[in-house]
């Protein structure tokens, strides 16, 4: 990764966390829905190069200026994310994998074009990963937003789980296995990837290096009989445990 990309990858990141951000920082659906909309508006005025004075929107000019990102990409994110204001608990498991797709995917797509990656075979290891990504958020974020419902009700309602259940923070047998169904599922997502790896141009590799830290999450989560809140996981989460990634993916 040369200095432009690695520099609008993390323009890409800043932009993301911004928005993913929204839902917990305001107080009700409708402010969330007009940062989503004012984004949406800047969205047109930064593909018209004509970012704001911040360096958010500065960065992400840039980059979308650089490696000619696709629009409809974003937007997907954005589109994505005003719905998920209203969503108080996810109805299914495919639900959830359709929401990580059109986020966490997207993102990944971004950073392909980045990258200078036009591949098919990058764009369904993309697909994967960033629903694998995805549903081990969730499930990562259990602990810091006891009020949000981060399990699907068709799996809670299999294994008799009610809201309030999961809003006590504590990890009984019928929780633990929907945490369960959930992670094994981006665990096969991870695994479909994986699969592609030996059709995978080289230039499309450090896209898809993060995957190590949502295994190793997985792993530990395995580890700790799917209890997200045990002090292992809310010790060490991703970033302070070292992994190699060289030639992980």
């Amino acid at each position: 990764m040369n200095p432009a990309q690695r520099q609008a990858t993390l323009a890409l990141r800043a932009w993301n966390i911004e928005i993913a951000s929204i839902k917990s920082n305001v107080t009700n659906s409708q402010l969330g829905e007009m940062r989503i909309q004012w984004w949406k508006e800047h969205l047109d005025k930064l593909y018209e190069g004509e970012p704001s004075n911040t360096p958010i929107s500065l960065a992400l000019g840039q980059a979308i200026a650089h490696h000619d990102l696709t629009k409809a990409f974003f937007t997907k994110i954005l589109n994505a994310r005003a719905k998920d204001l209203h969503v108080i608990q996810p109805r299914s498991l495919s639900d959830m994998e359709h929401y990580c797709e059109q986020t966490s995917s997207s993102l990944l797509y971004l950073n392909l074009e980045i990258l200078g990656v036009k591949n098919s075979t990058a764009d369904h290891a993309a697909s994967h990963l960033g629903q694998s990504f995805g549903l081990t958020t969730f499930l990562r974020a259990m602990p810091f937003h006891k009020s949000d419902i981060y399990l699907p009700m068709d799996l809670t309602m299999k294994h008799e789980v009610t809201q309030n259940d999961i809003q006590k923070g504590q990890v009984d047998e019928r929780i633990s296995n929907v945490i369960f169904e959930v992670a094994s599922q981006a665990n096969n997502h991870l695994i479909w990837a994986r699969e592609l790896k030996s059709k995978l141009p080289k230039e499309a590799v450090p896209a898809f290096l993060p995957s190590a830290f949502y295994e190793d999450f997985l792993r530990r989560l395995q580890k700790e009989n799917f209890d997200p809140y045990r002090p292992e996981l809310l010790e060490h989460g991703f970033a302070p445990r070292v992994i190699a990634t060289k030639n992980y993916y």
